[in-house]
């Protein structure tokens, strides 16, 4: 996916949803305004914050001030904003806690790692390669995949990205 976003550190459950559908989401958690604003430079991402002294800044174009307070009405604010669209393909491609790309593993290399009933319900697993966390398609997925169509409403994620 293309657009790159970073966060303050009051948008974690946002940041969480993001990395869920495949967008690559940093947190920043300092309090410099300004360092914010210069890593959103350097790395090309747009910034996603509560902050309103970042208003004035608007004009940079790549801040995105996030009113709402519950965290599935800001993904769909911050996705129709900015004319996002998401590809379920890319649904659950990051870590959730560290937002490196995901790999994917033998089912030979999560054997003794994950807990047993997980592993012969399994076929297909994926480790983060930083924080070596194992992600596997259970229920959890596939519920937050049917929320997360129900945030964006009835077919839109089966859309393209942009």
């Amino acid at each position: 996916m293309d657009t790159k976003f970073i966060v303050d550190s009051t948008l974690g459950k946002l940041a969480k949803q993001l990395r869920s559908l495949g967008f690559d989401t940093a947190v920043f958690s300092g309090t410099d305004l300004h360092r914010f604003i210069q890593v959103s430079q350097r790395e090309k991402r747009v910034i996603l914050t509560r902050n309103r002294g970042l208003e004035a800044k608007l004009f940079l174009g790549n801040i995105f001030i996030v009113r709402e307070d519950h965290p599935d009405l800001q993904l769909a604010t911050v996705l129709q904003a900015l004319g996002l669209h998401v590809d379920p393909r890319q649904f659950f491609s990051r870590c959730l806690l560290c937002n490196q790309e995901l790999s994917f593993i033998s089912r030979d290399q999560a054997e003794g790692v994950v807990p047993e009933f997980v592993f012969h319900a399994h076929r297909v697993f994926h480790r983060c390669p930083s924080c070596q966390r194992i992600y596997w398609e259970g229920t959890h997925p596939r519920n937050m995949k049917s929320r997360i169509e129900r945030i964006l409403g009835s077919g839109t994620a089966s859309k393209g990205r942009n």
